[in-house]
């Protein structure tokens, strides 16, 4: 099993063919998968073994049950025992099938990063003379693991026309169907598409479970993808609860070590660490590291992704100096093998630049955020999540500095490429809250008021009257009235804010203190001290509380 990014795909490289079969080496492989399915791991691959010697000792199909006990090793992270008997098989395999163990020969050494080697076993493999669909495959797993996703959908929607190629997975490769939409999910994902990842997991984790059950490695991994989804949702007590339950499933009934049980711990502490407003334990981090290590023997972008994740973690709590401490060491690690115009290298690009604004360095926070919008530009193009999230970043900081031209160039791109529509109705409403912050800084107050107006008016129809994205526009509005003179109701708009933070004190404790502090100011141009002290007093015991936790 392989991590990559925020994904983390299976890779099948069975091969189903219409061989003859003798009744011995039949029996053990059709044993072995009912053990697979079953989750025992380790009784698959002995019986695979015996499927694989019989094979050879009848000299027939050991081509086929050598890939099907390669690609369980890969399942345990025995990657060189699985190259070791894929290379194996080139000298003893049967010659009319060693297309296809160069097929799976290159999918490994691309999971590995040796893409050299990968391309040197694909171009051994003929890939395309006999199976377009499997030359599409190749193509997919080459351009995704080096970051190239500008054409993967395209690739995707080859295979999807052709209603055949999902049906005969379905009927004579399940492992194959399985992988094929936890592949699609993750690409689906790292494009920011994240409702129609959501689709992919939904329906190969109902069908798995109507299948095989609920207590086989194949959802365990499916829950485990879902985990991601809800972390990037933040839905951290779903994260919690999935990782709980793909964690039993591979300690109960798998008995293994592999990344997968890493995962689930990771991914559990940060949902904790958020929930909780702290940091992540290190040795969940530190263990994972090691584990990879082991495996790989450098540093790889799956160590990358744990840093960018522990970093994430760290922005959430303010932490912003080793958040860009963590971030440049991912950083370091994408450039160190030649990945620097992979699409994660653009977001950890964008996460550096948002550190660095908050931090205080805006300069170079900028050219950080331009960097990102270039990168996520060449690698996926404009029509994605990650290209609008970026474009609006760059809008709201060229806003709040001052940077009046390159403000307007970026909003007038946003609304002429129609950006915004591309991704969820709310963008149309943080258009405007742009516009709004726009005006307020060039002192156009009169039409900064009508936008936040109609910012506040739109946002009460998506979101509860209690929620933080309320309470934000509700803020924005009451600085605007501030600015304009219009104190009492400045001051009504922020306690107005005031109450709906408050119901989450815990969460929103640092936006409360700003909050206060600017209703303090608002008190003081009054002539009401009194009131103005009262709310030092109030800010002064949530940051005692603060330290002490």
């Amino acid at each position: 099993m392989k991590a990559f990014g925020n994904q983390y795909i299976i890779i099948s490289f069975l091969v189903i063919s219409n061989f003859s079969c003798s009744s011995g080496w039949k029996y053990f492989y059709d044993e072995s998968h009912s053990d697979l399915f079953a989750g025992k791991i380790y009784s698959a691959i002995n019986k695979a073994q015996m499927a694989h010697y019989t094979a050879i000792e009848s000299m027939g199909n050991y081509t086929k049950t050598g890939l099907y006990l390669a690609y369980l090793y890969f399942l345990i992270d025995k990657d060189m025992d699985s190259i070791y008997i894929l290379r194996n098989m080139l000298s003893i395999g049967e010659k009319d099938k060693l297309q296809d163990v160069h097929v799976a020969l290159s999918r490994y050494y691309i999971s590995m990063y040796h893409f050299k080697t990968a391309r040197y076993h694909l171009s051994r493999s003929g890939c395309g003379s006999r199976d377009t669909h499997r030359c599409t495959e190749m193509r997919i797993y080459d351009s995704m693991y080096h970051g190239s996703y500008k054409h993967l959908l395209t690739m995707i929607m080859e295979l999807e026309r052709d209603k055949r190629y999902l049906d005969n997975l379905y009927n004579d490769d399940y492992i194959g169907y399985i992988n094929y939409h936890i592949l699609i999910s993750s690409i689906m994902r790292d494009v920011g598409n994240y409702r129609k990842s959501a689709t992919y997991l939904e329906r190969v984790r109902d069908d798995v479970a109507k299948r095989l059950g609920e207590r086989n490695v194949f959802y365990a991994d499916i829950l485990r993808n879902q985990a991601i989804q809800c972390f990037l949702d933040g839905n951290y007590d779903e994260v919690i609860e999935k990782c709980k339950r793909s964690k039993w499933i591979y300690l109960h009934n798998t008995d293994i070590e592999n990344y997968g049980i890493y995962f689930c711990d990771i991914y559990a502490e940060a949902a904790r660490a958020i929930k909780e407003h702290r940091s992540m334990d290190k040795q969940y981090i530190y263990e994972a590291i090691k584990y990879l290590k082991g495996i790989y023997e450098r540093d790889v972008p799956e160590i990358a992704n744990l840093l960018v994740l522990e970093a994430s973690i760290e922005n959430t709590r303010n932490n912003y100096s080793k958040a860009i401490m963590l971030l440049n060491r991912a950083e370091r690690i994408y450039r160190n093998m030649d990945l620097d115009g992979h699409i994660a290298y653009g977001l950890i690009k964008r996460s550096m630049g948002v550190a660095l604004i908050n931090s205080g360095k805006v300069n170079r926070g900028i050219k950080c955020l331009a960097e990102a919008k270039d990168i996520i530009r060449k690698s996926l193009g404009v029509e994605n999540e990650h290209y609008i999230n970026t474009m609006f970043k760059l809008a709201w900081i060229y806003s709040y500095t001052h940077m009046y031209k390159k403000a307007e160039e970026t909003i007038l791109e946003i609304k002429n490429n129609n950006y915004y529509k591309m991704s969820d109705e709310k963008r149309k409403v943080e258009l405007v809250e742009v516009r709004c912050q726009l005006s307020t800084t060039r002192g156009n107050l009169k039409n900064a008021e009508k936008l936040c107006e109609e910012a506040l008016k739109r946002k009460m129809e998506y979101y509860s009257k209690d929620d933080s994205e309320v309470a934000k526009a509700i803020v924005r509005m009451a600085i605007v009235e501030s600015k304009m003179g219009k104190d009492e109701r400045a001051i009504g708009l922020f306690k107005k804010a005031l109450d709906i933070y408050k119901n989450n004190m815990r969460e929103y404790r640092q936006v409360i203190v700003e909050v206060l502090n600017m209703l303090s100011y608002v008190y003081e141009r009054r002539g009401m001290p009194g009131k103005a002290v009262e709310l030092e007093y109030e800010i002064r015991s949530i940051e005692k509380n603060v330290k002490l936790q």
